[in-house]
């Protein structure tokens, strides 16, 4: 005597329909959140100031490699606008060696603060309303996180004025 086995109708299975349902909305929304902070306020109007931080390095007498960051500010066309400011070598701008207080009154520092606040006065007088400008800050890979977040901090103050922050990391 033969058996026949007896297939089970397979159900749809609906929790995991959901589960797949739910993870493509997640999935659009975050998407178009993303596509949303990542437009560009447009280049008709836009002044832009743009904050160059790149890495130097150099071999003294013992052979030891010592390396520093250096920064440069450019207009909106790219000319310079300023003289290079030069942070001190990695090893002095640990928070052991060097106070935030002490960090913050570095010639660099100081010339980041300036040229911020000369970037800021340049359009004040326009009287924009709705305002395109924007700081356009680009970093080396090996750039010390207490610089760009000094650079952050001074740009909050002016956050009315300037739409648009942009870090990119460039590897030189």
């Amino acid at each position: 005597m033969k058996f026949r086995k007896i297939k089970a109708a397979k159900e749809l299975e609906i929790v995991s329909l959901i589960d797949v349902v739910f993870l493509l909305i997640i999935f659009g929304l975050v998407m178009k959140v993303y596509e949303i902070s990542a437009e560009d306020p447009g280049e008709e109007l836009a002044k832009t100031l743009k904050i160059e931080i790149w890495r130097q390095s150099e071999t003294d007498e013992q052979g030891t490699l010592r390396s520093w960051s250096a920064v440069r500010f450019l207009d909106t066309d790219g000319a310079l606008i300023s003289d290079t400011g030069l942070f001190p070598p990695d090893a002095g701008l640990e928070r052991s060696s060097l106070s935030d207080g002490q960090f913050e009154q570095l010639d660099a520092c100081k010339l980041i603060r300036r040229q911020l606040e000369d970037y800021m006065l340049t359009f004040e007088a326009e009287d924009v309303a709705d305002p395109t400008h924007k700081i356009h800050l680009v970093v080396a890979s090996d750039t010390r996180v207490r610089i760009v977040n000094f650079i952050a901090n001074e740009c909050i103050p002016y956050r009315d004025k300037v739409r648009w922050l942009r870090l990119e990391n460039e590897v030189r």
